[in-house]
């Protein structure tokens, strides 16, 4: 029987409470980094990111996620191309198992082991990580929720072409950490909280700040619900992950002298995070009420403005720190 199963991705660590604030895709990643034995966080060590182009329209980016860029810039992977296949059995035997990594989109509908089996429809992200063509079958791994096994590729192959027929095939990544790369991504970081102007909008703190002035003047009809509740979810989940990567440095990798700095900017990362959630909950709020509620919405904007310039004070202080002694980046 021909069987090809390399099923030795690692469960990632994940040292942020808060075990959802990676993705599903985010968690695969960090699966298949881990399972060469390096710590997947530093993908997310300048992720810290907001996008203001006026009115509506916001997101975390301006451009590429950080995420995306440090997979090739630090860890070395590269995104095979794939030439476009129709179903999931023409490409089973194009994969290298040992040395690649293939992630497919999915419709949860149709994954026995997920929790909207049968009745939500919603993109997933899974691994197939082995084939076995006499039974044909293919093996998968996903982290969230946690779920390891085989499945026929007759019903994994609906589940894609139900998911967008997404997929990448991933290089074996290859750990290029410096003495320097704490310092360079710190100084990255730095750059996206404070921002910069743009004739199409304004990032960082400086997006967030005409955001705030801008809502002063807002009428009920200039308000888009929906583009609001998901641009801020992009804006938390990079400062959520950005969390997980402070986690680690302070758990893993930071001197004894500056591990209460470290503590600190935890606690107030946290609050950054918890106060822009508080926001966002704030948006749905007024979507059902119908009342936007401008003076309590600008008052949200002035806490997640402090909060902000203080996480961009202590990015000083620790590259100062810096100045002192050479960082261990891993």
């Amino acid at each position: 029987m021909e069987e090809i199963a390399k099923n030795d991705m690692k469960k990632p660590v994940v040292y942020h409470p808060r075990k959802n604030s990676l993705n599903c895709y985010e968690y695969l990643l960090a699966s298949f980094i881990s399972k060469y034995d390096f710590p997947y966080q530093w993908l997310f060590s300048d992720n810290w990111g907001f996008y203001y182009a006026y009115g509506n329209e916001f997101s975390a980016w301006m451009g590429d996620c950080p995420r995306d860029v440090n997979l090739t810039k630090i860890y070395g992977v590269t995104d095979t191309f794939v030439p476009e296949f129709r179903h999931l059995i023409q490409f089973m035997s194009k994969v290298q198992w040992d040395e690649e990594c293939f992630i497919i989109s999915a419709d949860a509908i149709e994954l026995p082991w997920h929790p909207n089996y049968t009745h939500t429809s919603s993109i997933h992200m899974v691994i197939v990580d082995g084939y076995c063509a006499e039974k044909g079958e293919a093996h998968v791994v996903d982290w969230f929720p946690e779920y390891s096994g085989w499945i026929p590729l007759r019903i994994l192959d609906l589940a894609w072409k139900k998911g967008n027929r997404m997929h990448s095939v991933f290089s074996k990544p290859i750990f290029i950490g410096t003495n320097s790369l704490l310092v360079d991504q710190l100084k990255l970081c730095r750059s996206n909280m404070a921002g910069e102007q743009y004739d199409h909008g304004l990032t960082g703190l400086l997006g967030v700040e005409r955001l705030k002035m801008d809502i002063i003047s807002y009428n009920e009809s200039d308000f888009d619900y929906d583009k609001w509740w998901a641009g801020i979810f992009q804006v938390i989940s990079a400062r959520d992950t950005f969390l997980e990567f402070i986690y680690y440095v302070h758990n893993e990798i930071a001197e004894s002298s500056i591990k209460e700095m470290y503590a600190n900017f935890i606690v107030v990362i946290n609050n950054t995070v918890q106060t822009w959630m508080t926001f966002r909950n704030g948006i749905m709020r007024s979507k059902l009420t119908k009342d936007f509620q401008i003076d309590k919405n600008v008052e949200r904007l002035e806490k997640i403005i402090l909060l902000e310039k203080e996480c961009l004070e202590f990015i000083d202080n620790l590259l100062n720190a810096y100045k002192e002694t050479e960082p261990v980046y891993g």
